[in-house]
């Protein structure tokens, strides 16, 4: 029979491992403080020693005094009761100390935690963000990070603390009843085995619950966001939301009860199993002191021993129980942070023009079984507005994101200025993307220009100059903050753009970046044609000397492109200017005929 429990055994090992990562996030996160914690709760324990030893000579000068009255005994019951106050009102001081601290350190310690998950995820690849498994490692750890540390730092001090109390009540005893120490341990081991399990359980269900948690999240951002709440009470989704979430979260609380249920029963009988032992001891007690084999000071002091030091062992075993969870969410926080930052870019000089060149471009999603691109080939060059065409779904948009270094290729080959790229990444430093979902940022004016550069001082005057030179100058103007409104209706003098204003800040922040490669992906999704015309011949001069990429599904506004190159269905079809396009009369010529008899068909006639 194999004496070690395999549970306890994963335990052990896992506590190993994450425990000194643990002591290392609190470190970093105010070691000073930490040292203090330390310190006070071995001073503590220490203390609980000497209250023991202070009440056994309290109790026998008592007794001794009840007997006789002497100056010698009155004196030494004075000094043991006054050490006793002394000791009780210090431990409270402690108590206080320590609770004001860990409240300090548990807040540094979360955002030492927080912090390097949201690093990992700053630095995480952007297809890895295309993996559902990513998004639950990521909320796991987050989980991990809000509580866990502290817990499991706290169960470490605790059990210190615990260890050295029964050590020093146990030497105490050894000169009057030391078998009452093992008889206490045996009592608590029957609970703690119980909880154990129990903790073990719950993350297990908390761990199969994480998509049932990013879900009820996005319910409950869909119901109380701002951006959405026009969209959902004018569909009156609110009370079919509403009970979506009710369901996920009734999931939730219908396993937890399950479990819950299912172990009640069993810490009934583990927590009865230890009174009786307790009860055992009691009455051993008080059958030796009635046949004198103890002295009744001893008993007194034993009794209340047993009682502080029961109640030590069960609050220690209720925070032991939780180790075996707790180490779990931390392992979950260790994986996630540890050694997955990608290796940095080497330094080096970028180039102030770019021509790429792409050769057999394939991309397939992970987890998807088929190709989203195969085998494009296309080139960009300094001083060219190139068009990038397609219907909907034709992988216009993955194509960008591989140009622009933020996707890998599966496979293919890529050139900047004839040398080949062995990391794609160094693409991102050479570009400025404007997607079609472009972020709103919910900050300031000059907050939303200045992020097209990161990490250097914000220049107040290229600022203004991207602003003027994108059209978004007089709006920002006639904001009440001006370039400092922040721009969320959600915060107090908080404004809001139109669409197409917010489009043009997008832009602003585009010439900000000032990079050599410029990627605008459908910048006119949200513009009749006329503003189509005026905002794609507008970006020709706002760019100039750049390599542009102009995507758009819209063919009318591109017709100027020096190069327009024809996705569909993840393959390049066609590729020239717009007159070589028509005069094949080929897919693009297809495509923008039936546009333009859209156009006609909408135009008013007069009667």
């Amino acid at each position: 029979m194999n004496p070690v429990d395999p549970v306890d055994a994963r335990v052990s090992a896992r506590l190993r491992t994450v425990l000194p990562f643990a002591i290392r996030l609190a470190w970093h996160a105010d070691r000073s403080r930490l040292l203090l914690v330390v310190g006070l709760q071995l001073t503590s324990a220490i203390g609980l020693g000497a209250a023991v030893l202070a009440l056994r000579g309290t109790l026998t000068h008592t007794v001794s005094l009840s007997d006789a009255v002497d100056g010698a005994s009155l004196t030494a019951l004075i000094a043991h009761a006054a050490a006793l106050v002394v000791l009780a009102a210090l431990g409270g001081v402690v108590s206080d100390v320590v609770n004001s601290q860990e409240l300090v350190l548990s807040a540094k310690l979360e955002r030492e935690a927080v912090g390097r998950v949201l690093d990992v995820s700053a630095h995480a690849e952007p297809y890895q963000f295309e993996d559902p498994e990513f998004h639950n490692r990521v909320e796991r750890a987050i989980t991990a990070s809000q509580h866990q540390p502290m817990i499991l730092l706290f169960t470490a001090l605790s059990m210190i603390q615990a260890s050295l109390s029964v050590i020093v009540v146990a030497v105490t005893f050894a000169t009057m009843v030391w078998w009452l120490v093992p008889l206490i341990v045996v009592a608590g081991v029957p609970t703690l085995r119980t909880l154990h399990r129990m903790r073990l359980a719950y993350y297990g269900v908390h761990r199969d619950l994480a998509e049932n948690r990013r879900r009820r999240e996005y319910l409950q951002q869909t119901l109380t966001g701002r951006r959405e709440a026009a969209e959902v009470h004018a569909l009156r989704l609110g009370p079919l939301l509403l009970n979506r979430w009710q369901a996920d979260f009734a999931d939730e609380v219908g396993r937890r009860s399950a479990l819950a249920q299912s172990f009640l029963w069993r810490q009934l009988g583990a927590r009865a199993l230890g009174d009786l032992v307790l009860l055992a001891t009691l009455t051993i007690l008080a059958l030796a002191t009635y046949a004198h084999w103890i002295a009744l000071p001893t008993t007194l002091t034993a009794v209340g021993g047993l009682w502080l030091l029961s109640t030590q062992m069960r609050s220690t075993s209720s925070v032991l129980a939780s180790t075996g969870e707790t180490t779990l969410y931390i392992n979950d926080l260790r994986l996630l942070t540890t050694n997955t930052r990608p290796p940095a870019l080497p330094e080096q000089q970028l180039p102030h023009q770019c021509e790429i060149t792409a050769t057999g471009l394939g991309f397939t999603y992970p987890g998807s079984p088929a190709p989203v691109l195969h085998d494009v080939s296309l080139s960009l060059a300094a001083g060219q507005v190139i068009a990038l065409v397609g219907t909907n779904g034709s992988g216009k948009t993955t194509l960008a994101k591989i140009l622009a270094g933020i996707y890998p290729p599966s496979h293919g080959e890529m050139l900047l200025n004839g040398q080949r790229l062995t990391d794609t990444r160094t693409l991102r430093s050479l570009s400025t993307v404007v997607f079609q979902d472009f972020l709103r940022y919910r900050m300031s004016v000059t907050d939303n220009i200045a992020f097209g550069r990161p990490g250097v001082p914000i220049d107040t005057a290229a600022v203004t100059r991207a602003a003027r030179l994108a059209g978004i100058d007089t709006a920002i103007d006639a904001l009440a903050a001006g370039y400092d409104t922040i721009l969320s209706k959600e915060f107090n003098d908080g404004a809001d753009l139109s669409l197409g204003q917010w489009q043009r800040l997008a832009i602003a922040r585009a010439y900000y970046r000032n990079s050599p490669l410029v990627i605008l992906d459908e910048p006119s999704a949200s513009l009749d044609p006329q503003a189509e015309a005026e905002l794609f011949a507008h970006i020709r001069r706002l760019f100039a000397g750049r390599a542009v990429l102009l995507i758009s599904h819209r063919l009318y506004g591109v017709c100027e492109a020096d190069k327009i190159y024809v996705l569909d269905k993840g393959a390049l079809v066609e590729q020239g200017t717009h007159d070589q396009l028509l005069a094949d009369d080929g897919h693009y010529a297809r495509l923008f005929q039936a546009q333009a008899s859209a156009y006609v068909s909408q135009t008013p006639t007069m009667n």
